[in-house]
């Protein structure tokens, strides 16, 4: 990756981290117990199949069950709910005190325990998802634990969002004590996201007042060690979330994600591999987010690679989402197959408006992926013969449109790059190569779905922009390490709708 081209404005002055007097760290006041007994939660399934819930649909009973009448129908065995989103709000009336005292927290789910039971008795793995450090009610209720400007006042991303400083001692007691609380009332797993540094904002005007001169990689494995110390001993799993090209670059990102770093923390990691969210030209396709299956597999067999020495289990973050190109069933189905043939088992798909249509999965919980004419490229049907008309059966119909989009004239896939091979593959490219700009030049005089206006893209991504982090920027085109994974390209999972009735949604990988 040529960082001095894709952020030249990190390159004029390092940061400065004039040394503020530090406040004394306070003790953490001990959680109490939750209101009501724990439920028993459902034994991680052999194999994990999630999809992600906000905490408004977890807590609305007809959205709910729609999501339980989807889980059923599916192979789909497990649910990632929002406990503490990335507003900073936890999802129910907590007990936890510091949460009390802030008034952080908003009752969308109103009855945590029947959820949960409800969950139990279907037989289904619930995972809490828990932001962390993108948390800008904590940051404005105590401004001494947020990132900090050159001159004191609160720093802010280019959303105008304040982040706490991923230092702060305070800060990680605060979240381990809400994951605490959620262990004890059956969330049998703690998925920490946003567990980075800020990157879409002014970095050089950025300071971290409890910086103690520790590098930001060491810091986010220190924070998941020291997690994973506090919930283990309750039988708790944790996890993390991290930008999809994580899997294959070589340093932190500039937001102290680290593969190796992570992996020594913790016992799954879930990068956020969004084909919308790599840039063209990422492993040398011109447009990655219609190479679903190619990008998958090229990203997971870098993980892979790398963590072939690390007890640590790969459970990727898929796109069940619409950027820029429609995603339908063969999309869908394109990038299951690229974690299998990746040697990976697990999965969990991201919709930030929770809207899944069974259509899109297998129905039949024993079978495997839809393989029938699927080529490399994960296009799921034969490519026509460049000049002939598409029949019929050459279009692709999306299910949440009825609409169908011809995939003709799709470049074959690299050879070897469906074998599955551990082998680690070159890094990701991120500059313009000239033979990328001949294919380029090609593509545009395919019958794909053409250009689409920003207003376009915003409506069949949910009604909002999507950031790269998780899911949060579209990460289509290179800009300062951002907002969603930083890197350019990556985004983290982002919050769904606040309003229950409401679609539009924002838009993990890490």
């Amino acid at each position: 990756m040529n960082y001095e081209t894709l952020f030249p404005q990190l390159l004029a002055k390092t940061a400065v981290n004039p040394p503020p007097a530090i406040p004394p760290r306070v003790e953490p006041t001990p959680e109490p117990e939750p209101p009501f007994v724990r439920v028993t939660p459902t034994p991680m399934p052999e194999e994990v199949r999630g999809v992600y819930a906000t905490g408004w649909v977890a807590g609305t009973p007809s959205l709910f069950n729609n999501l339980l009448r989807f889980i059923d129908a599916t192979p789909v065995n497990s649910l990632v709910i929002d406990i503490k989103d990335d507003t900073g709000k936890v999802s129910y009336r907590s007990t936890v005190p510091m949460v009390n005292l802030l008034g952080a927290w908003e009752n969308k789910i109103p009855d945590v325990q029947n959820m949960l039971q409800t969950l139990q008795q279907k037989k289904v793995y619930p995972i809490a998802r828990l932001v962390v450090f993108k948390d800008p009610f904590l940051a404005e209720k105590r401004p001494d634990l947020a990132l900090k400007q050159r001159n004191g006042e609160v720093w802010r991303d280019y959303k105008g969002l304040a982040w706490v400083d991923p230092h702060a001692r305070e800060v990680w007691d605060y979240n381990i004590q809400i994951a605490k609380e959620a262990v004890k009332m059956g969330f049998p797993e703690i998925q920490f996201d946003y567990v980075r540094f800020a990157s879409d904002g002014d970095l050089r005007n950025c300071v971290y007042p409890y910086a103690d001169g520790s590098s930001k990689e060491d810091v986010i494995r220190d924070f998941l060690l020291y997690a994973r110390a506090e919930l283990e001993p309750l039988g708790a799993v944790v996890s993390a979330d991290i930008f999809g090209l994580v899997c294959s670059a070589a340093d932190d990102l500039y937001i102290g994600q680290k593969l190796e770093k992570i992996a020594e923390a913790v016992p799954v990691i879930s990068p956020m591999v969004y084909p919308s969210h790599y840039a063209k030209g990422c492993y040398g396709l011109a447009d990655p987010d219609r190479r679903p299956y190619e990008t998958v597999l090229r990203s997971l067999q870098d993980a892979r690679q790398r963590l072939k020495d690390y007890p640590v289990k790969l459970r990727p973050w898929l796109q069940d989402f619409s950027l820029g190109n429609t995603y339908g069933p063969v999309q869908i189905q394109a990038q299951i197959r690229a974690v299998y043939d990746a040697g990976v088992r697990e999965w969990l798909f991201w919709n930030p408006s929770c809207r899944y249509n069974v259509d899109k999965y297998v129905t039949n919980k024993n079978s495997e992926p839809i393989t029938t004419n699927v080529l490399p490229g994960g296009e799921g049907v034969l490519a026509p013969v460049v000049g002939e008309t598409p029949s019929s059966a050459d279009a692709i119909p999306d299910a949440e449109t009825d609409e169908t989009v011809a995939w003709a004239g799709e470049p074959a896939a690299e050879e070897g790059l469906a074998s599955g091979e551990g082998a680690l593959l070159p890094p990701v490219v991120l500059g313009l190569t000239e033979e990328w700009q001949e294919e380029e030049d090609e593509e545009e005089d395919l019958a794909f779905s053409g250009p689409r206006t920003d207003e376009e893209t915003a409506e069949t991504a949910g009604g909002k922009e999507h950031l790269p982090d998780g899911g949060e920027e579209a990460g289509k085109t290179p800009a300062a390490p951002e907002e969603s994974g930083g890197a350019g390209e990556q985004v983290d999972n982002q919050t769904g709708p606040t309003d229950p009735l409401e679609s539009d949604g924002q838009l993990k990988q890490e």
